[in-house]
């Protein structure tokens, strides 16, 4: 049976047979017997009950909830002595700052950060809270990528190997969680934070599309209904979510007709797919095109790379951290050394007077980086110097381009959070609320439900805002 589910269900695409009169009730009949054995695998216990819609091979639910619950049984089991190192993250707004945020070296078994809260305590306008997502939280970069997304190209650690993989799954790295988890930890500490001073996060995004998208760009037409503060956080999810799909079916219209017509848009019922809405650019988002070029990047970026492990310098997780610190040819080993050596006959590195290896050309490499990192960037986020490489790259064929309101992955994350579109491990959130089937839990469960619905809304305010920015350049 695991050879079964191997052959459907493995991203290595296994070249081996099965007979091709197998029913599915008799793989069905497999399944549950396999999650009655004692030395079943987690790994496999834990796909089964992922199983998605999209396997040629169906499960039925009666046979996945039977693998969930002797997944989690086994993963008691092993960790019952509650044995083990734990690391975690911590968040602390703190008054008396002189940056906006620091570092709390003296924890050890956490990555702590403190904020100033006096800068919080003074700056509680409409504008500004959304603005500290970005410039002072960080949710997104200096050129507009999502802090919660990713990079599609790093391997991950040594722990990653025993992560399970399956065909279907969201790709989630322990070491992009922890980072991740972060993010979701601030965000949950701002938005406790403006709870204590009376302010409805869910009010300010209302605001931001009733009042200032007139106000700036004389777009009346937006209009977006929050959920009363006194529902409770399963119904401010109810009714949370068909008001994001109003916003995204606004913007359509927008992008298609330029303009919003209420009538239209009342007759229109059907909504475009978040992956189809396109941009107000004919070029906003660039990709990697080539697999050469995937190549150059992983020698700089990639954690694993042959150049990541020179022989006397370290502590730096990437070839491209070590000759932004500094460090010369002679620091890596004689292999390593030849590598080095072609890619200064390529000129795509360079010695200096005093021996260090540097990039020659830093903009493009920074460029590279970007779109490592969270495999995507915005043209409408770079600036003109950046644009004019990215032109370059394009006529090359080492970049792509793509007209869409969201990236790719920001799409792909998206679909983890709302449905089960694409993803098999996602939270399915519009699914589970919209449907019923998630309508008796705790209120806990239904507060993270509604906040990570708050970062989705998040991600698609600052993306039509990017958009309107630019429409108002132009």
């Amino acid at each position: 049976f695991e050879l079964l589910i191997d052959k459907y269900d493995s991203v290595e695409n296994p070249n081996f047979y099965l007979p091709n009169n197998i029913s599915q009730e008799e793989i069905n009949k497999w399944a549950e017997k396999y999650c009655d054995l004692k030395d079943a695998k987690l790994k496999h216990l834990e796909k089964i009950s992922k199983w998605s819609l999209h396997h040629e091979v169906k499960l039925d639910s009666t046979v996945k909830l039977k693998a969930k619950k002797a997944h989690e049984d086994m993963i008691e089991e092993v960790f019952k002595d509650n044995k083990g190192i734990g690391w975690g993250v911590g968040v602390i707004l703190k008054n008396g700052l002189s940056n906006n945020f620091e570092f709390d070296e003296s924890n050890k078994t956490k990555m702590v950060v403190i904020f100033n809260k006096d800068w919080l305590d003074d700056n509680q306008d409409y504008p500004t809270i959304l603005n500290n997502f970005i410039h002072f939280f960080e949710l997104f970069n200096s050129k507009l990528q999502f802090s919660m997304i990713e990079s599609p190209y790093e391997q991950g650690n040594l722990t990653d190997l025993f992560r399970t993989k399956s065909k279907y799954y969201y790709k989630q790295s322990y070491t992009a969680d922890l980072g991740i988890n972060f993010h979701k930890l601030t965000f949950l500490s701002y938005y406790e934070y403006l709870d204590s001073k009376k302010i409805d996060l869910e009010k300010v995004f209302s605001y931001y599309y009733n009042n200032l998208l007139d106000e700036d760009y004389g777009f009346s037409e937006f209009f977006f209904n929050p959920s009363s503060k006194g529902n409770t956080y399963y119904e401010r999810c109810k009714i949370l979510i068909p008001e994001m799909d109003s916003l995204l079916k606004q913007f359509d219209f927008l992008q298609r007709y330029g303009k919003i017509d209420l009538e239209l848009f009342e007759l229109e019922s059907q909504n475009t797919s978040y992956r189809d809405i396109k941009s107000l650019e004919n070029k906003k988002f660039i990709y990697i095109n080539s697999s050469e070029t995937i190549k150059m990047c992983s020698l700089f970026f990639n954690s694993q790379s042959l150049l990541s492990f020179p022989e006397h310098k370290k502590n730096k997780n990437s070839f491209y951290e070590y000759l932004i610190s500094g460090i010369k040819i002679e620091d890596f080993y004689p292999y390593q050394k030849d590598m080095l050596k072609l890619l200064i006959e390529q000129e795509i590195l360079g010695i200096s007077d005093e021996n260090n290896l540097f990039i020659v050309n830093r903009k493009l490499i920074e460029l590279y980086w970007l779109l490592w990192d969270k495999g995507y960037v915005s043209i409408l986020s770079v600036p003109e110097d950046m644009k004019k490489i990215i032109e370059s790259e394009i006529f090359k064929g080492n970049l792509k381009t793509e007209s869409t309101l969201f990236s790719e992955q920001e799409s792909d994350y998206i679909s983890f959070v709302m449905d089960n579109k694409k993803f098999s491990n996602g939270l399915f959130i519009r699914n589970k609320i919209t449907h019923g089937s998630f309508a008796n839990k705790q209120e806990c469960e239904y507060k993270n439900y509604y906040l990570e619905l708050l970062l989705v809304l998040l991600l698609y305010t600052v993306r039509i805002n990017e958009e309107l920015d630019y429409f108002e350049e132009e």
